[in-house]
Parts: C-alpha cells; sequence; structure tokens
C-alpha cells in the first residue's frame, strides 16, 4: 500500500500508557457541540483524513512495547513492525512491511521540532528514525 497525505494539523500526546501522534488533514478542529451525532457521516467528515501511530506503553516487565498504526481506511490499520520514519524538510515518510505513507508537513517549524522530539521518543526502543537534509 502506497498512500499521500496533507498534515496541516498535528497533535502529540503522551501519558502513562504511550505515546500518540496523529496527523490531521484538517486544518482545524470541529467543535463537538456543533455536530449532529445521530448523522455518522457529518461526524466521521468532521474529524477528515487522518494518520494515527501509536506506542503503548508495557503494563509490566514481561510485556514490550506495543506499536500501532491507524489510517482513516481501518482496513489498513494494524500492528506497526519493522517500521522506518525519514524526515527530509517537510516530508515525513513511514515504512513498515510493504506499506508507504508519505505525509506532506504543512505545520509551524515549532510543531516540526515537536514531531521529531516525539519520533525520537517514539523509536527508542523499536524502529528507525531518520533526518535526512
Amino acid at each position: 500500500m502506497n498512500m499521500k497525505i496533507e498534515c496541516k494539523r498535528l497533535s502529540i500526546s503522551e501519558d502513562d500508557l504511550g505515546l500518540q501522534i496523529v496527523f490531521y488533514e484538517n486544518e482545524k478542529e470541529e467543535d463537538p457541540e456543533s455536530l449532529d451525532y445521530s448523522n455518522i457521516t457529518e461526524v466521521v467528515n468532521s474529524i477528515g483524513s487522518y494518520l494515527m501511530i501509536q506506542r503503548s506503553y508495557p503494563e509490566d516487565e514481561f510485556e514490550k512495547d506495543y506499536y500501532y498504526i491507524e489510517l482513516t481506511d481501518f482496513d489498513k490499520s494494524g500492528d506497526l513492525k519493522a517500521f522506518i520514519f525519514t524526515l527530509t524538510g517537510k516530508k515525513l515518510k513511514i515504512k513498515w512491511e510493504k506499506n508507504l505513507v508519505e505525509i506532506e508537513l504543512n505545520i509551524y517549524e515549532k510543531d516540526i521540532e515537536d514531531l521529531i522530539e516525539a519520533l525520537k521518543q517514539f523509536t527508542q526502543i523499536d524502529g528507525q528514525f531518520l533526518i535526512e537534509k
């Protein structure tokens, strides 16, 4: 699978359970109170296309970190194994198994700096993170 998305908004969150990075194509988040929750299409469209990567931390010493990727197309979502992130300027490539996603980063420079730090944390145990000039 090859896929391209344009990231206009970035969300990075970390807690005791793990680290999550979400790349959104929609620039602004819809106001949840303005949505008609009886219309599932409206709710899904309010989120827009996105790609989420998640590293879940182990709950005890017998478990390993778990890596997951979720795309707007749930059929293409699943375990993230043998992955490489490559950042070149304002483009991030994510390769895993036989898949490639290219993300055009149309976000602020500060967001890119935060993304670099988050990806270093994400790949601390598994995977690779490369920065090319």
